[in-house]
């Protein structure tokens, strides 16, 4: 995010993760899942995964179809 590669509400491309830091598939999809389930990020019942809106935000994206912006 400090970057610019990731945005609120940005969707995180598992595959293209997981070349960039060059590890396994698999061990990204469970450090994403754990992000998860600690609230840091979004994730549908697909594995889809994406930034949440930071609260102070001024001018949120519009979350994704299909989405949540609130963690289950």
């Amino acid at each position: 995010m400090a970057d610019g590669t990731l945005h609120a509400d940005g969707k995180i491309a598992e595959l293209k993760l997981a070349t960039r830091v060059q590890l396994p598939r698999s061990a990204v999809a469970d450090a994403l899942k754990q992000l998860a389930d600690e609230g840091l990020i979004n994730q549908d019942e697909n594995g889809r995964s994406w930034l949440p809106t930071p609260p102070n935000a001024t001018s949120p994206r519009p979350t994704p179809p299909g989405h949540s912006s609130t963690p289950p």
